[in-house]
């Protein structure tokens, strides 16, 4: 998935204005960032975006994403968790959803090909957290990138299934 760290990357970069106010107000805009990534995922030429948060035949849930990539068809979750003011913590806030477990169990059951978690502002918390998920539910942060705001960083990591 090298769409992830470069298009992704670069794209969020020129958004920091948006992405500093969000951290400012303590507000997570899950459908603003699936906009923003679907924008970047259909501009790209070796990329389809097929469906977004819609049943696919034959697939459990409702995928964020269902991509084909180089030839590969993909099923992608978005989560967009901070630490805010009612969890201080990014797995208390991520445990007060049922979703997000499921979500993380049907990677871990590959039945999603990835899962892309945006976390801000703690990295001590976001690195806790990262444990907590991996030994949880046995996948693998394979890629992740950081961008610095005022007040910490907003951290965009990509988890796959552990083979």
């Amino acid at each position: 998935m090298k769409f992830f760290e470069s298009s992704l990357r670069n794209h969020f970069n020129a958004k920091s204005q948006y992405l500093s106010l969000f951290c400012q107000l303590g507000i997570a805009p899950e459908g603003w960032f699936c906009g923003e990534i679907l924008y970047v995922l259909s501009s790209m030429s070796d990329i389809t975006v097929l469906k977004t948060n819609q049943q696919v035949y034959d697939v459990a849930g409702r995928p964020d994403f269902f991509i084909v990539a180089n030839e590969q068809k993909l099923l992608l979750e978005l989560k967009v968790l901070p630490k805010d003011r009612n969890y201080p913590y990014g797995w208390q806030r991520f445990l007060a959803g049922s979703n997000n477990k499921k979500d993380f169990e049907m990677l871990r059951d590959k039945n999603r090909h990835g899962v892309i978690y945006v976390y801000w502002p703690d990295v001590d918390d976001w690195n806790r957290l990262k444990n907590k998920l991996r030994s949880k539910y046995g996948v693998t942060c394979t890629r992740e990138f950081m961008i610095p705001m005022k007040h910490g960083f907003i951290i965009f990591s990509l988890w796959l299934p552990t083979t």
